[in-house]
């Protein structure tokens, strides 16, 4: 643009497809130890930016959360979640994190 005019657009650009947050990723069984629990997942797709890290989830029978969400780093595949009561049951989820935002909870 210039004080006579407009010039016609240039040529298309090549295409791109912003990043969006990962996929949920997929839990595995978890395993029990004494006061903890291992708990396994498998990645899904990272939604085009690379995975920064997981949070684990601790629900216990009435489908509440139990304390803080857990963090685990970007190339973690498990997590020992320590604090738990033995004989109380618990269930768990986990979350994938990237640069534009957080997955939904697994299973």
């Amino acid at each position: 643009m210039n004080a006579v005019g407009t010039s016609a657009f240039s040529a298309l650009s090549n295409s791109v497809t912003p990043a969006t947050a990962p996929a949920a990723p997929t839990i595995g069984t978890p395993t029990r130890g004494n006061a903890s629990a291992t708990v396994r997942w498998t990645a899904g797709t990272n939604g085009g930016s690379p995975i920064t890290g997981f949070s684990v989830r601790v629900v216990n029978a009435a489908g509440a959360q139990v304390g803080a969400l857990r963090p685990a780093g970007a190339a973690a595949t498990s997590l020992v979640v320590t604090g738990l009561t033995n004989g109380t049951a618990y269930r768990f989820q986990v979350a994938a994190v990237n640069a534009v935002g957080t997955s939904a909870f697994s299973a």
